[in-house]
């Protein structure tokens, strides 16, 4: 029998997700819904959905598995319109950049009767180094990266297993993790490398020469601030809001940085100034370099299974 799939929230992970998982058997099919007419009318054309709904209800009956892709304000609502309207024993896959919020809501708005787990895939190494557009999707968005896995304590292993055999069936390795250690990961590599580019921006704008000055950057204020070409900013905004504690700690940390920076500087110190820009190279080449290496090999409780086997268990959704 075939595994219905309901896909609420036209993003890119979103979208890349089903079809990398469409593309595995011709029985997994998926229904997808956004919020957004704009949206669903650009999703239509796409053969990994079966349909695009207008209605949330019409997206998730007599389904499988719905992933949920999508920004803290939309995903809070939707999680309290859901309520009461899946089966017992329902799977809901959060894949949006936010962990431990998304559980806290899932339990007070669709209780302990439908199971909710997050998964955080990191990027395929090869649309990392071509530094695609957030709006790019692909099947192998997620190949060769890690996907790390956040659940409640009372998870039950079924679920988790169900997770597992998701992150595998995208192209990456499972990694289990706590959600407010994932939420910590996402504050500090992807959301504060955003605020630094608004920073920067702001900055380098706001002096009384930017007129002259624009003519002037080049490349690396381009580089610098492509992330705000990226962004879409009212979800982006939820998404620091909603990560705030971690992001606050962040930023004075930064703010240190910055004023050891000063100091060396001000010191007219070239040596501790040059070795500050060599460490900093140096960081950059190895996170370069091991980023495009295979994820490394980790322990887990139990063994990982291979992707024929994910895709047997998968499969199993619709029996």
């Amino acid at each position: 029998m075939p595994v219905n799939i309901a896909l609420l929230g036209l993003n890119r992970v979103g979208i890349s997700a089903t079809m990398a998982l469409t593309a595995m058997h011709s029985e997994i099919r998926c229904r997808a819904w956004d919020a957004r007419p704009e949206k669903r009318k650009a999703a239509e054309g796409n053969p990994a959905f079966s349909k695009v709904e207008r209605q949330l209800k019409d997206t998730i009956l007599q389904t499988d598995l719905v992933l949920l892709a999508l920004a803290p304000e939309i995903l809070k609502r939707t999680l309290a319109e859901m309520k009461g309207t899946l089966p017992a024993g329902a799977v809901l896959i959060n894949l949006s950049a936010l962990h431990a919020s998304a559980h806290l809501w899932a339990e007070e708005f669709i209780g302990k009767e439908v199971n909710f787990v997050s998964l955080l895939p990191a990027l395929n190494p090869d649309t990392f180094i071509e530094m695609e557009g957030q709006g790019t999707v692909r099947v192998d968005l997620f190949k060769g990266s890690e996907i790390f896995i956040s659940s409640s304590p009372t998870t039950e292993a079924a679920v988790l297993d169900l997770a597992a055999d998701t992150a595998i069936l995208l192209g990456g390795t499972p990694i289990f993790a706590d959600p407010m250690e994932v939420d910590g990961l996402i504050a500090g590599n992807l959301l504060l490398p955003k605020l630094a580019a608004a920073l920067a921006m702001q900055t380098v704008s706001g002096q009384p020469s930017w007129r002259e000055g624009a003519q002037i950057a080049g490349r690396a204020l381009a580089q610098m601030t492509t992330p705000l070409e990226e962004e879409i900013p009212d979800e982006t905004a939820q998404y620091l809001l909603y990560n705030q504690e971690n992001l606050i700690r962040l930023l004075n940390d930064m703010l240190l940085n910055i004023q050891a920076l000063q100091v060396i500087i001000q010191a007219g110190d070239v040596k501790k100034l040059e070795e500050w820009l060599t460490q900093n190279r140096e960081e950059r080449n190895r996170w370069m370099t091991n980023r495009l290496q295979p994820p490394a090999k980790h322990q887990f409780a139990t063994s990982i299974p291979t992707e024929k086997q994910a895709l047997e268990r998968f499969l199993r959704l619709g029996a």
